[in-house]
């Protein structure tokens, strides 16, 4: 059984769009590798609120709630269009965690299960937005080895033992979206 499967292809205007936004980050600030689940850092919140602020916005406080219902909509809004559209693709009911992750060039991500609780409730599913060729999940039982292509949706085995390595010279960034 391989680790990840196949589920369908996003429609290219919703992945451009994506894309679009994710080329607008400030990947050198380490405080952002994890955007949908950010830890909210006193120099964050500074730059969040003058952001929304000059989107017009008026939120005058910005916590872990804030940042994961009302901030990141509004500075990531195709990001929250595809997981939307995901949701719907996939005939979800219920998001769950959402995050955009970066596996710098040269890193590995070491074997691990997603087995808990969490996943008996919820499936991973994995948006590549910027990837290479010499980008792979391992499937660790059967060493397998994939790439997984922008514009395309996978279904994680939670279960399955999986490393990710990037043997390439640029960031890989996907967006990880679980849904019930």
């Amino acid at each position: 059984m391989s680790a990840i499967t196949l589920v369908g292809s996003v429609p290219e205007s919703t992945i451009n769009q994506a894309i679009s936004e994710i080329n607008s980050i400030d990947w050198d600030d380490t405080s952002l590798h994890e955007l949908l689940t950010i830890e909210v850092t006193d120099k964050l919140k500074v730059m969040l609120l003058s952001r929304l602020n000059e989107m017009g916005e008026t939120i005058t406080e910005i916590n872990e709630t804030a940042v994961s219902n009302q901030v990141a909509p509004f500075l990531y809004p195709a990001i929250h269009s595809l997981i939307d559209w995901i949701k719907n693709e996939i005939g979800a009911s219920f998001i769950g965690k959402t995050r955009i992750v970066l596996l710098l060039p040269g890193k590995v991500i070491p074997d691990h299960v997603n087995d808990s609780k969490y996943y008996s409730m919820y499936t991973r599913y994995h948006i590549p937005l910027v990837t290479h060729t010499d980008v792979k999940i391992i499937d660790t039982l059967t060493a397998e080895e994939e790439n997984m292509t922008v514009g395309n949706i996978y279904k994680l085995s939670n279960t399955t033992s999986h490393s990710f390595k990037n043997n390439s010279n640029i960031n890989r960034i996907h967006l990880i979206v679980d849904l019930a």
